[in-house]
C-alpha cells in the first residue's frame, strides 16, 4: 500500500470514528423524545398500515387480534393510528369516566354532512348547505 492510499484510509477512518463519537455524545446528552405509551398491536406496512391485511369478517379478525394483543390494541389504518377497545366493561368505563375527552373533539366534515350541520361547503345541495 503506497502512501496516498494509506493517508486516505486513515482520513476516512478518522472521520467515521469522529462521527460515531459525536453521535454517542449527542445521544447521552440529549435523549430522544420519548413516545407516549401506546398499547401493543400488529405491525403494518409503510403508508397503508394494516389496511391490506383486513378481511371481510372484520369483527372476527378484531376478536382474534384482541386474543393476541389484549383488550386494548393499536392498529394503523393508512397513516392514522386507531385504538381498538374490545372489552364492553372498558368501553363503559371510558364513556362514563372520561366522557369530556370524547365530547370535546372536532366534528369531521363527513359528520357535518351526515348531520346536515355544514353551511360553508360549496357544491352541496341547497338543503344540505343551509340555504332555504
Amino acid at each position: 500500500m503506497n502512501l496516498p492510499q494509506a493517508d486516505f484510509a486513515l482520513t476516512v477512518a478518522a472521520v467515521i470514528l469522529t462521527f460515531i463519537i459525536l453521535w454517542s455524545i449527542r445521544k447521552l446528552v440529549k435523549p430522544s423524545k420519548q413516545r407516549p405509551f401506546l398499547p401493543p398491536g400488529p405491525l403494518g406496512l409503510p403508508i397503508v398500515g394494516y389496511l391490506p391485511f383486513l378481511r371481510k369478517d372484520l369483527h372476527h379478525q378484531f376478536t382474534e387480534l384482541a386474543g393476541k394483543y389484549g383488550p386494548i390494541y393499536k392498529l394503523w389504518i393508512g397513516n392514522k393510528l386507531c385504538t381498538v377497545i374490545s372489552s364492553p366493561s372498558l368501553i363503559k368505563e371510558l364513556v362514563r369516566d372520561h366522557d369530556t375527552i370524547f365530547a370535546n373533539r372536532d366534528i369531521t366534515v363527513a359528520a357535518r354532512i351526515a348531520l346536515m350541520v355544514s353551511t360553508t361547503l360549496p357544491g352541496l345541495p341547497m338543503a344540505l348547505n343551509g340555504a332555504t
